[in-house]
Formats: C-alpha cells, sequence, structure tokens
C-alpha cells in the first residue's frame, strides 16, 4: 500500500492507533507516550520500527519539537491523532469524583495546546464513552468550543466491535 498522508500519534501507547493508521495509508512520522514500557513495545512492533517514539511527557513538549522529531514542517503533517488518557472520563473509574474539573481535564487540554501549537489540517481523537457523560459536559463542551474555532468537529461514538476488534 502506498502511504500517502503523513501522520503524528500522541498518547500512543503501545502503538494502536499508530498501526491502525499504517494499515489505513497513512505514513505515522512520531509518535508521543510518556510510558517506557509501552514505547519499548511499540518501538519492537515492525510495521512501527520506522517510527520516531518520544519517551516525554506531554505536559514537557512543545509541538516544534515533536514536528523536528518527525522530520517534517508544519505544512507537511496531514493529520494528528491522539488518545488522551480516558482515566479521567471513564465510569469504570470511582476515584473520578474525588477529583476536580482541573484535574480531569489537565490531559486532554495539553491535547488540544499541541493541536493548536501545530493545527493540522485533520485530528483523530479517541476516547470513551464517558467524556461525554453530564458529570464531564463543562470538559467537553469547553474542549469542543475552543476546537471549533478551527475545526468542523465531527463526534460520535463507535463500537468497535463493528470494525472486527473483539
Amino acid at each position: 500500500m502506498r502511504l500517502k498522508y503523513e501522520a503524528i500519534d500522541i498518547f500512543s501507547g503501545c502503538g494502536g492507533v499508530s498501526c491502525g493508521l499504517t494499515l489505513a495509508g497513512f505514513k505515522v512520522k512520531a509518535a508521543v507516550e510518556i510510558e517506557k514500557n509501552a514505547v519499548n513495545t511499540y518501538k519492537n512492533y515492525n510495521p512501527l520500527k520506522k517510527v520516531n517514539v518520544l519517551n516525554n511527557d506531554i505536559c514537557e513538549i512543545e509541538g516544534k519539537e515533536i514536528l523536528e522529531a518527525a522530520k517534517i514542517k508544519e505544512d507537511d503533517i496531514y493529520l494528528l491523532a491522539g488518545c488522551p488518557p480516558c482515566q479521567s472520563f471513564s465510569r469504570q473509574n470511582p476515584d473520578n469524583k474525588n477529583k476536580t474539573v482541573e484535574e480531569r481535564k489537565k490531559l486532554l487540554f495539553e491535547f488540544l495546546r499541541i493541536i493548536e501549537e501545530i493545527m493540522p489540517p485533520f485530528l483523530l481523537m479517541e476516547n470513551v464513552p464517558g467524556i461525554e457523560s453530564e458529570y464531564n459536559k463543562v470538559i467537553l463542551d469547553e474542549f469542543l468550543e475552543r476546537l471549533r474555532r478551527h475545526y468542523l468537529v465531527i463526534t460520535d461514538i463507535l463500537n468497535a466491535a463493528d470494525y472486527g476488534v473483539p
């Protein structure tokens, strides 16, 4: 498959989104992940071995550093993908009731900061349905309001099983 479009994966974990993007024809040029074991797994997965994976805290990195790691100019990036950690929005995490709005939104808004620094033409974000819950509404509304300043935003809840994922 010819790889036409260049992408960057933020909060990449072990590379699941990067792998899917690669299978869809994207050339993932860089990824950012804080967890060292996830980075090691990512780097050892054959289809992703050429991706420059930064083992960094997203709160301590700038968009220009990510573009430099990807060895691409700002105008050449096509897609920025990100899976901001869902623990703060999951209905399965009872500790969320004890967290402030600021604590729960921190990493989501770090993703937004990177988006606003890079301004790619297209974005992909994955999270859990709980991000749309009444409890998280103020966070999601603020995030989407800022995104809508620059992008046409389409949101939906997809069932992974509809796409062959067990």
